[in-house]
């Protein structure tokens, strides 16, 4: 009602879902983008280490350099972490709106069911192939008498 009142057109679920995994994919390459840009630092830091490990009076500047590498480390690590949970939201948006379809499908088949159980009137039917196998046995004791 507020939708209305606001102008705003209600976006159905299934266009809903496609713009929300289209954000997710988007932030989850972002992520990955900056995992690769951490990476790359990381191995600039490492051949600085070492061309600074063959002089020996630079100690403190490769203590400063590999702690930056441990932080670095640990700052993927983190982002790997929120990649996993882009990720896992992703799956359960998918989940979720696979299973909204299924139950709407089921809800379509229970009144087709519904619909089917009105038209056949089950005691109708009954009475019906009763008469038809009563005929049917009339006819065939007749065939055997023919036979004889």
């Amino acid at each position: 009602m507020l939708d209305r009142l606001l102008g705003r057109k209600k976006v159905p679920i299934s266009e809903q879902v496609k713009e929300w995994t289209k954000g997710l994919r988007k932030e989850s390459r972002g992520v990955e983008r900056k995992i690769r840009e951490i990476r790359r630092e990381e191995d600039k830091i490492k051949r600085q280490i070492k061309k600074l490990a063959k002089d020996k009076n630079s100690l403190t500047a490769i203590k400063t350099l590999a702690k930056g590498l441990v932080q670095s480390n640990k700052t993927c690590d983190r982002l790997y972490q929120a990649k996993a949970q882009i990720n896992s939201v992703s799956t359960q948006l998918k989940l979720n709106y696979a299973q909204m379809k299924v139950a709407e499908t089921m809800e379509k088949s229970g009144e087709i069911m519904k619909t089917m159980g009105q038209l056949m009137r089950l005691p109708e039917l009954q009475a019906n192939c009763k008469e038809f196998a009563k005929q049917m046995m009339k006819a065939g004791i007749i065939e055997e008498v023919v036979a004889d």
